[in-house]
């Protein structure tokens, strides 16, 4: 036996949002964990190369300069050597001449002139820049930079070149900041001739030095300006270099920078190669451990969601990879278990009536479609039985609700003990069932039908005797379609109860047909015209937390002498197309009663397919402030876009939205989405045992979640003991009305002062409003 159909959860999880409204904009993408990891790991290992690198040249730089440094200061030993190699034989050059000199006739002019030849011929052989002589007192013969024997170094050489004795020698800068070598000597007698000479430190003095070394040297006085920078792949250092006269020059040693180039390079080749090779060498690593210990467990896991997601809670992960992953993949195979489970009762009690365990309202007319469909295309027949309790109403006012949820519960043991396995069972509303009968004619299902009124006539009430009233319709015979079927039932049901309730009939035309409108309608109008036959009551909606009152929901009460009850009279005016008008009705009538609390709004309830209606438009004022329409349990109305446009309409008048029956029948998750109420109302057989039921507790906490993210409010109707106001009071319910706090009475009754403190003591002594 088929007791669930098809659970309409998407509305609820679907992110893309409410048929007809527009998708969220989808998230900007986002690369992938590789991308996130590698890039910056590798942007991090080449800016370690980079600066490794630049280390490495920089070190390489400061050894070459540091070779050049002491090339230089080698290249100044050189040059030292050198002037001390050209200060002797300067000095050579100044004792010989000076021993000619003295042996030339100072009085001879002859001789003289042959001196002076010699001294020309001497200095021009030995390339000398200054040769002077003198050739007795107050004379002399010159030859040369005449202004070099005026200086001071000139005149010292000279006073202190003993006779006879070894030559002085000495350097110094020229007037010019030349730099030169002089030597002097004196003869043999002390009134011989003295001889100075003297010399450039040139480019021919240092040749030499250049051609070893490889280098260009240049010596400059102090006083001369700086040196040009030197040519393009040129580096020049320069050296100080002391006279023998105490003052300082510069010796510029100019090199080739071409090893410092070579070496730059060389250290940036060799570190990029091996820096390559590290950067790669280590992203393939992790490359390979990110994907072993991360990627592939993660990617293992988004399988697993996909699978999850498309209802397979069975699917487990293998626990690789990294301890945290690890931890991810047993906490998911743990989730998939729990969810899995929580599904399964989730789905039941989205496809079940919680209250009975039968279908509900919208898994029966699925399963009603499903059949339609495949006796259309199979041509197999089916037949559908509608079974009301008769004058049920009577037992919960007078038994309680507990004992009228007690009798519901055992007609649906009942009514499933007689059905097939294919057959579907469904509670259709308050004390209404279906049966659906897949292959089965209209004298079996009425059969069954009888043999179902008898079974739940053994149902034992206290001063009641429970019966019941069928309506019995056939596919093919009385219609193809599901829904109209569905109609012509309930105008066979109805049929039974005009003709004194406890029967069972089969739809006829000649009955149920346009003349039973007729009846009906004309039913319906005695009501309309009568002023004293409908009458409202109102029930409080107390803040649980405050105990205070809130609201009134407005409830319809028919003639004292009626049987059939609110619900049977609504049933009645929409079967016969008057339902507009009897709402429009009840709503004028409770806008009526006066003096309405301060503060407190007024609950009034409306099917979704009369909103728009001219005869409800009628009676309600153009300011809604303080009125809650509150939207019945029935089906809303497939164009999305005039639902929209009707609830905003009321909205900009002020009025606030409320969903009766939230959780059951009709009143499902998809409902819950497309209403988008002001106040979701959790329904009474939600309630009935959520002190005990943890799914029960988890669904009305899903809706308390809903609502605050929305701004909404939760109130739970059919609250009658404490251990259900505790519950919903831990579940963060706002709102409640039922029994336990105020029976429907006269207009803006109070809730009674000791329940009000009840309410109120809940949180603080809630283990004593529960034992009570």
């Amino acid at each position: 036996m088929v007791t669930m159909g098809t659970a309409v959860l998407d509305p609820l999880v679907d992110r893309r949002g409410a048929p007809g409204e527009p998708e969220a904009p989808s998230s900007p993408r986002r690369s992938s964990l590789r991308t996130q990891t590698l890039v910056p790991f590798g942007v991090g290992l080449v800016v370690i190369v980079l600066l490794v690198g630049i280390g490495a040249t920089l070190i390489a730089r400061e050894a070459v300069d540091q070779e050049l440094g002491a090339r230089a200061r080698t290249a100044a030993r050189f040059v030292e050597r050198t002037v001390l190699q050209s200060r002797a034989r300067l000095g050579e050059d100044a004792a010989r001449l000076a021993r000619q000199s003295s042996a030339a006739e100072a009085d001879d002019p002859a001789a003289r002139r042959r001196l002076e030849n010699d001294v020309i011929d001497f200095a021009i052989a030995r390339r000398l820049g200054l040769v002077s002589l003198t050739a007795g007192p107050g004379t002399s013969a010159i030859d040369g930079r005449a202004d070099w024997r005026r200086l001071a170094l000139a005149r010292e050489l000279l006073r202190a070149a003993p006779v006879g004795g070894p030559p002085a020698t000495g350097s110094t800068f020229s007037p010019r900041g030349e730099p030169i070598i002089l030597a002097a000597s004196a003869g043999r007698r002390r009134e011989g001739r003295r001889v100075l000479v003297g010399r450039a430190i040139d480019r021919r003095m240092l040749g030499e030095v250049e051609s070893s070394l490889g280098v260009l040297l240049q010596v400059r006085a102090p006083t001369r300006a700086k040196a040009p920078d030197p040519a393009k792949g040129l580096r020049t250092v320069n050296l100080p270099l002391r006279m023998t006269d105490g003052s300082f020059g510069r010796l510029d040693v100019t090199l080739s920078a071409r090893p410092i180039r070579q070496t730059t390079q060389s250290a940036l080749v060799a570190v990029a190669g091996v820096g390559l090779f590290v950067v790669v060498l280590l992203i393939a690593l992790l490359s390979v451990l990110l994907r072993r210990s991360v990627l592939d467990p993660l990617g293992a896991l988004r399988r697993g969601i996909e699978r999850m997601r498309g209802g397979d809670y069975k699917v487990r992960l293998p626990l690789v990879g990294a301890s945290e992953v690890r931890a991810v993949s047993d906490g998911f195979n743990r989730m998939c278990g729990l969810v899995g489970d929580q599904q399964g009762r989730l789905h039941a009690l989205a496809t079940t009536d919680s209250l009975t365990g039968l279908a509900n309202h919208r898994s029966f007319h699925d399963a009603l479609a499903t059949a339609s469909e495949a006796s259309a295309r199979e041509g197999v027949p089916f037949a559908l039985i509608v079974v009301d309790l008769d004058r049920f109403k009577l037992v919960n006012d007078t038994c309680g609700h507990p004992k009228g949820d007690e009798i519901l519960r055992n007609v649906a043991e009942r009514l499933e003990a007689l059905a097939r396995e294919s057959d579907v069972v469904g509670r259709l509303g308050g004390e209404e069932f279906g049966m659906l009968l897949p292959a089965a004619d209209a004298e079996s299902a009425f059969g069954l039908a009888e043999r179902a009124r008898e079974a739940i006539g053994g149902i034992e009430a206290p001063g009641f005797t429970v019966d019941s009233s069928a309506g019995v319709a056939a596919c093919p015979e009385d219609a193809r379609d599901g829904g109209r079927l569905l109609e012509l039932a309930d105008a066979a049901l109805y049929q039974a109860k005009l003709a004194g309730r406890g029967r069972t009939c089969r739809f006829d035309p000649r009955v149920s047909g346009p003349g039973a409108v007729e009846e009906r309608q004309a039913a319906v109008r005695v009501v309309l015209d009568d002023p004293g036959a409908l009458r409202c009551v109102f029930q409080p909606v107390v803040e649980l937390e405050r105990g205070t009152i809130v609201g009134y929901e407005a409830l319809s009460r028919f003639s004292p002498d009626d049987e059939m009850g609110p619900a049977g009279w609504f049933d009645l005016a929409r079967s016969c197309a008057l339902g507009p008008e009897l709402q429009a009705l009840a709503v004028a009538r409770a806008l009526a009663v006066p003096d309405r609390p301060e503060g407190t709004w007024l609950s009034v309830n409306l099917d979704p397919s009369v909103l728009g209606s001219e005869a409800v438009q009628d009676v309600l004022p153009d300011d809604l402030r303080g009125v809650v329409i509150e939207i019945t349990e029935q089906e809303l109305p497939s164009d999305d876009g005039l639902l929209q446009g009707q609830l905003t309409t009321l909205r900009e008048r002020g009025a606030l939205i409320a969903l009766d029956d939230a959780g059951a029948g009709y009143a499902g998750l998809s409902h819950v989405v497309r209403v988008r109420p002001d106040i979701v109302k959790l329904d009474r057989t939600l309630v009935a045992d959520v002190h005990r039921d943890q799914v029960r507790f988890a669904l009305i906490e899903a809706f308390v979640s809903f609502a605050r993210r929305t701004g909404a409010q939760v109130c739970a109707e059919g609250i009658e003991t404490y251990e259900q106001l505790e519950a919903l009071a831990e579940a963060e319910v706002m709102l409640g009305q039922g029994y336990r706090l105020a029976r429907p009475g006269a207009p803006w009754v109070g809730v009674p002062a000791e329940i009000a403190d009840r309410v109120r003591g809940r949180g603080s002594d809630g283990a004593a409003a529960s034992s009570a």
